[in-house]
C-alpha cells in the first residue's frame, strides 16, 4: 500500500512518469504505471484538510497545553 501511496502523490503533485518509475526501481515503466489510479480531487482535498486539522489539534496540545 504505500507503494501505490507513494506513487500516486509523486503522480498528483505533477512529477513525470519516468522520474516515478526510476524512484520505485522499476525497470519497466509499465509496472510502475500499475501503480497509479485515478483519484478525485475532491477526495484528496477533504483528506488534506484532515490531516492539516488534526496536526493543528497536535500542535496546540503539545505548544499551548490545551
Amino acid at each position: 500500500m504505500a507503494r501505490n501511496s507513494f506513487a500516486n502523490c509523486l503522480k498528483q503533485k505533477g512529477d513525470v512518469d519516468n522520474i516515478i518509475s526510476v524512484s520505485m526501481g522499476h525497470k519497466n515503466h509499465t509496472i510502475t504505471q500499475t501503480y497509479f489510479k485515478e483519484f478525485d480531487n475532491s477526495i484528496l482535498d477533504e483528506a488534506t484538510v484532515h490531516i492539516n486539522m488534526s496536526n493543528i489539534k497536535i500542535w496546540k496540545l503539545i505548544y499551548l497545553k490545551e
